[in-house]
């Protein structure tokens, strides 16, 4: 993807954008979409007429999360404040059916519709943040900004503990869905965001395969946590209805390890990256799953699935193309260890190399010292031809300056 930064929208707006497009994941994620699971045991309570339609609802939200992912896929990066607004218009629609719906119909209705609030939040984000956040830290944006679920969910924890009326939270939650949605439209006004490049678009969809692939399997392989894990472990008698919150609490606060994903995968690559936190993911499942009294037992599952699960949603953003700037990032530090594997030595540290990079940039500038013009009246050994020419000052400083340009590419993206 092609993206047109300026110094202005990147330093003026970009701050702003990460924490309002958290705000956003927030509300659609850990909020609109995985609420339905945390808020059903309460709401089956107050409302029977409700009480079967969680396993209908749960592939609802997945279904209408697929499609409408699939649907932005189309339309962003060029659409990406206004794909931003629907999600979160969409979002708090979803909170409000969920509110007020007291049949199993409605009920999985306003689920699909919440859902696809989480499925167009995500492509939007990814564009915007890309036009507006320096390139040298996009990665760490994206995954600063996709940890917002963990955010989410311990909000919705909070509440479901809190709000013994099920439905006073799904409106305060509306609420926040949409104001997120506003803000992210606001706070991307100078955003300037190209399509791929012409001739790009094949490829760019041919390396997106196995990504995709994976997060399908890691959607469905979470959604029995995801939609399930608070009605088996009340059922089960680990923890009380009242008690349930604290489950998605633990899952959130565990998920803030997906906010320092982007140094890992740039580290050991994606594919690495993705198979460490699929095999924590199941044992996270298993152990809120499997049957067991002890409430420690549910608690330390959800935490360890929150990190997974959020490390894999990392994972799996920075998977992208490689026109994006975090995949031209991991792209160039492989290419990095590459050549210091062929060159049998190692490179400068960062700190040396950023030095070498600075430099570089003052040889540059600095005005270029001219050779003396040789004369009959100079010294013998001032002769173009001499050994002091070839092996003198002038010799000694070349294999600097070549060393200060080897330096130059390696600053940090």
């Amino acid at each position: 993807m092609v993206v047109k930064r300026t110094f202005q929208s990147g330093t003026t707006h970009g701050l702003p954008l990460v924490a309002a497009g958290t705000l956003l994941v927030a509300a659609t994620y850990g909020m609109a979409r995985f609420g339905v699971g945390l808020l059903h045991p309460a709401m089956a309570v107050e409302r029977p007429g409700i009480a079967t339609a969680l396993p209908s609802a749960g592939a609802a939200q997945f279904a209408s999360y697929c499609v409408a992912a699939a649907l932005a896929g189309l339309v962003v990066p060029r659409r990406s404040r206004a794909v931003a607004g629907a999600a979160g218009v969409l979002a708090g629609a979803g909170c409000v059916g969920l509110a007020t719906s007291t049949s199993s119909g409605w009920f999985v209705v306003s689920a699909f519709v919440g859902g696809a609030g989480a499925g167009l939040a995500s492509p939007a984000l990814v564009g915007l943040l890309d036009a507006l956040v320096p390139e040298r830290v996009a990665g760490s944006a994206q995954a600063v900004v996709n940890s917002g679920t963990t955010l989410g969910v311990v909000l919705t924890g909070l509440l479901a503990t809190a709000i013994t009326a099920p439905g006073a939270a799904w409106v305060l939650m509306a609420v926040v869905c949409v104001v997120a949605g506003a803000a992210v439209v606001l706070l991307s006004s100078g955003a300037a965001v190209a399509g791929p490049p012409a001739g790009r678009g094949g490829r760019a969809a041919r390396s997106l395969v196995l990504p995709l692939v994976l997060a399908l399997g890691a959607g469905v392989a979470s959604a029995a946590v995801w939609t399930f894990g608070p009605t088996v472990v009340v059922d089960r008698g680990a923890l009380r209805p009242g008690q349930v919150g604290l489950l998605w609490a633990a899952l959130g606060l565990g998920g803030l390890a997906g906010a320092f994903v982007a140094r890992p995968v740039s580290r050991h690559g994606p594919t690495t990256a993705f198979v460490v936190c699929t095999a924590a993911l199941l044992v996270g499942s298993a152990a809120v799953l499997v049957p067991g009294a002890d409430p420690a037992q549910p608690l330390l599952g959800a935490a360890c699935f929150g990190a997974a699960y959020m490390s894999l949603s990392g994972v799996l953003i920075l998977w992208g193309p490689p026109g994006r700037p975090a995949r031209r990032g991991f792209r160039h530090r492989m290419a990095v260890h590459r050549a210091r594997d062929r060159a049998g030595r190692r490179l400068p540290a960062p700190g040396a190399r950023a030095r070498l990079s600075a430099g570089a940039s003052a040889a540059r500038l600095r005005p270029a010292r001219r050779a003396r013009p040789w004369s009959p009246h100079s010294s013998p050994t001032d002769a173009p031809g001499s050994r002091r020419t070839r092996s003198g000052t002038a010799g000694r400083r070349a294999p600097a300056r070549r060393g200060r340009r080897r330096a130059s590419p390696l600053r940090p993206t």
